[in-house]
């Protein structure tokens, strides 16, 4: 192999590897990564290649936690009947990954970006606890089955869930 190509192929495997590690920070309505909504608690541990500290507040029918390294610290995943529900990304955190969607929105964002990327397909709802200071901004699949909620305090994006609804819907999480 000369010279020339080895550097090629050098080139080609960090693309790659850079390619995946920033999949590892998309969030879709069908997951984060390598984290799908649906997974078990195991399958979704092996993904992440960490165990997960998930808290039941009720009973083990619904839970949250995040990474047990701390890792991504701003990310919570959401179990419900022992698979992954939705996945929840906030903007502060010791750990903060730049997670966004497809389309490069996410937590920190403008409320006009998420508006502009998603014009025609968002739905403005008023947030339920910031009244006339907040949005949800609310994009479905087609199917209405999974979508992703931005919640705005009508400038910035300050958290972002994606998932299956019904969990998806869920104001409190698991209460």
């Amino acid at each position: 192999m000369t010279a020339r190509y080895a550097a090629v192929a050098l080139g080609a495997a960090l693309l790659g590897a850079c390619s995946q590690g920033a999949a590892d920070n998309v969030l879709t309505t069908q997951g984060l990564g390598k984290v799908k909504v649906g997974m078990t608690l195991e399958a979704a541990e092996t993904a992440l290649g960490s165990k997960l500290e998930i808290g039941y507040p009720n009973d083990k029918s619904c839970g949250t936690g995040g990474r047990a390294d701390k890792m991504d610290d701003n990310v919570w995943y959401m179990f419900e009947n022992g698979n992954v529900a939705r996945i929840d990304v906030g903007n502060e955190g010791a750990h903060v990954a730049r997670i966004v969607t497809a389309e490069g929105v996410g937590a920190g964002s403008t409320e006009k970006a998420v508006l502009d990327v998603y014009r025609g397909r968002v739905k403005v709802q008023p947030h339920p606890y910031l009244e006339n200071q907040g949005h949800y901004l609310v994009v479905d699949d087609p199917d209405h089955k999974h979508g992703i909620i931005f919640e705005t305090d009508l400038e910035v994006v300050t958290s972002v869930r994606a998932g299956a609804y019904p969990a998806l819907g869920y104001i409190e999480g698991c209460v």
